[in-house]
């Protein structure tokens, strides 16, 4: 059975996942994909792309987490708002899903 990312286990090794893990600069490589990330439109991504978003951001936590010497405080700080606010906007999804389900069974 598959984990689930909200297990602290990345359960899908992707090509976006792999190239943060090996990327010298993960603001850089956030902000490729999603632009500012601070500041991004998670609530217009289905549940699947914010389940990917999760997992990406939560993969370059850990790594800056791991290595934040190298990392100054603001970045640190936009990334933990960044989790935080995408975290918020993932879970209500899920139960925004949960709740439709109980509706119509």
């Amino acid at each position: 059975m598959k984990k689930r990312i909200f297990n602290d286990q990345y359960p899908c090794p992707c090509r976006a996942k792999i190239d943060i893990e090996k990327s010298k600069n993960i603001y850089a490589f956030l902000e490729d994909l999603y632009g500012d990330i601070e500041t991004y439109d998670w609530s217009k991504y289905d549940l699947t792309d914010l389940e990917c978003a999760y997992c990406l951001v939560q993969a370059a936590f850990k790594r800056v987490k791991s290595n934040n010497q190298k990392y100054d405080t603001d970045k640190i700080t936009k990334l933990t708002n960044t989790r935080h606010v995408l975290t918020e906007v993932y879970l209500n999804r899920i139960l925004d899903h949960i709740h439709r389900f109980l509706e119509n069974p």
